[in-house]
């Protein structure tokens, strides 16, 4: 069972989140610039990011999955998430796992998220040894493939018609880390 433990790094804690982490939560996923980046839908209403996070706490606890709220150190505000789940579920061990992460704008441009994944990653291959964890961003979202090259993912192609937002079907691109080629 992988459960979702607290990673501390340099200025973050990367902790399983939490209902009290659902307005910050909210404001992060209902912010435009953060939603045309991402390639996300804008959340309706806080009671569904509210719901939302019980699902991750109630996924967390199972060991089946790990949502972490992104928090700075010196005071615990929420500034973003960082996702991991397996690949194939029903398959264990569970080798490969995607990530997925979103960061406050007004944080953008700090090294946070770098600071994090690096954090999250290392845990994830030393502790669970997975054999590689993957990420699909939204084409053009060049800081999150910015990021992702810069801890040691590769691009291993373009996905076709793989995200539906607002009935409009978007490519995507895959990057892939696998274990041991990773902050090299």
């Amino acid at each position: 069972m992988t459960h979702c433990t607290t990673i501390i790094t340099d200025r973050l804690i990367a902790r399983p989140i939490e209902l009290k982490d659902t307005d910050a939560f909210f404001s992060l996923m209902s912010d435009p610039e953060f939603a045309r980046i991402a390639g996300t839908e804008v959340p309706q209403s806080r009671e569904f990011i509210h719901s939302s996070i019980q699902v991750f706490m109630d996924l967390n606890a199972s060991g089946f999955y790990q949502k972490r709220a992104l928090c700075l150190k010196d005071n615990d505000e929420f500034i973003g998430e960082c996702e991991l789940y397996p690949v194939k579920p029903q398959i264990r061990p569970w080798d490969e796992w995607v990530i997925g992460f979103s960061l406050s704008p007004k944080h953008w441009r700090k090294g946070f998220m770098f600071e994090a994944l690096k954090g999250v990653i290392h845990h994830h291959f030393q502790d669970v040894n997975s054999l590689r964890i993957k990420a699909d961003v939204h084409i053009g979202n060049t800081p999150s493939s910015s990021i992702l090259k810069k801890l040691g993912f590769k691009y291993e192609g373009t996905q076709r018609s793989k995200l539906k937002l607002y009935d409009t079907v978007y490519d995507m691109e895959q990057f892939a880390l696998v274990n041991g080629d990773h902050l090299r």
